[in-house]
């Protein structure tokens, strides 16, 4: 039984580092034939999808060295399909193993066939090794064959491409399901976004995965000077939300009751609230503004008011009658009532308390900043 020495393992744990480190399926593809070349050098190293229910179709992702222009024309390949005895080997058995020409015949006989005279010569292949990636979920059959012109691969090559083999598949799975995550989490980010609410979705290591735009208005607004990167939560957060995950006693069965946190700038408060699911590992921020002191100038924003009749409608708001906005303001009571018309005109609305509560919700809403 061959045995792989010590720099052959390390390169083969540097290359399995390197396939997942890649979590897009399409650049995986892309650079899994200088992954496998680093660890069995060859001429030229090919990625490519051979769908053995349709001979002749083949798929070229890319080659090590990179030749552009590389590619099999559909008679080269229909004639690969139908008589390199590794694939037609791999189509009976469904063997996943690396395979050399020379394990079903000769050098001179290799060299006698029509595959060789018409097709594999033309690629300098005069000695071939390779490989399908078979998964169960995988869609197609990937399939990584490497050349070399001038020596035969060793028994010690084919023990290297087959224990590199089994983790391409897994990093193939790893890539889709990282792909389909962040589908998933660009289409929650997404609904969130299109109802302004302010989530952070965190993981395990405190980064947050989702972010909507107005949580991350707020964390530039209130922890300007504390974030660190894109995607880390402010320290003061992450720390606060360690003490309040801390189990309420010490027999751990009484959970102790979650605090809010909470910041304040510049007359407002930003209140986070924490959830997490003991079962699903959800880590959810929930983030919500408020105004501490009364001002104007949201219901000259939102509901397109003058700067006075925002004023007087901001009085009103607090039960102040008109007598008493009049000596607020230092106008006539008339004054008021032209005012208090124009506002109900402007809102649609028939009573003081239907105005009101058009102007609580108009100074609640979100900053947009």
């Amino acid at each position: 039984m061959k045995h792989l020495s010590n720099l052959d393992y390390r390169r083969l744990l540097e290359c399995i580092g390197d396939l997942f480190e890649e979590d897009d399926l399409h650049c995986l593809k892309q650079h899994l034939p200088a992954i496998v070349a680093k660890l069995v050098p060859g001429d030229m190293t090919i990625l490519d999808e051979f769908n053995l229910r349709r001979p002749g179709t083949v798929v070229v992702h890319a080659t090590y060295p990179e030749k552009a222009d590389f590619h099999f024309d559909p008679e080269l390949a229909k004639l690969i399909s139908e008589e390199h005895p590794c694939i037609q080997h791999i189509a009976k058995t469904k063997s996943a193993e690396p395979l050399k020409i020379t394990d079903f015949m000769s050098q001179r006989q290799y060299r006698q066939t029509r595959l060789y005279r018409e097709g594999m010569r033309q690629t300098g292949a005069e000695y071939n090794i390779g490989f399908q990636v078979l998964e169960p979920c995988l869609p197609e059959v990937t399939n990584i064959s490497m050349v070399r012109d001038k020596s035969d691969f060793s028994e010690t090559d084919r023990l290297k491409l087959n224990l590199l083999r089994t983790h391409i598949g897994r990093a193939y799975i790893h890539a889709g399901k990282m792909a389909a995550w962040r589908a998933q989490a660009a289409a929650i980010s997404g609904a969130l976004a299109a109802t302004h609410q302010a989530v952070i979705a965190v993981d395990a290591h405190d980064a947050m995965m989702v972010c909507t735009d107005a949580a991350r208005d707020y964390l530039d607004y209130y922890f300007k000077n504390e974030l660190r990167n894109d995607n880390a939560l402010p320290l003061k957060l992450q720390r606060w939300m360690r003490e309040q995950e801390l189990p309420g006693s010490r027999s751990g069965r009484v959970p102790r009751p979650r605090q809010p946190f909470i910041a304040e700038r510049d007359g407002t408060r930003l209140t986070i609230h924490f959830h997490s699911g003991a079962s699903t590992g959800e880590r959810l921020l929930l983030l919500e503004e408020h105004r501490l002191t009364l001002s104007p100038e949201p219901l000259q924003k939102h509901l397109g008011l003058t700067a006075r009749r925002a004023e007087v409608l901001l009085w009103m708001a607090q039960g102040k009658t008109s007598e008493e906005i009049a000596i607020i303001l230092g106008l006539s009571v008339s004054t008021v009532h032209k005012h208090t018309e124009r506002i109900f005109e402007k809102l649609g609305v028939e009573t003081r308390t239907a105005a009101a509560l058009q102007a609580m919700e108009a100074m609640n809403k979100p900053r947009v900043f």
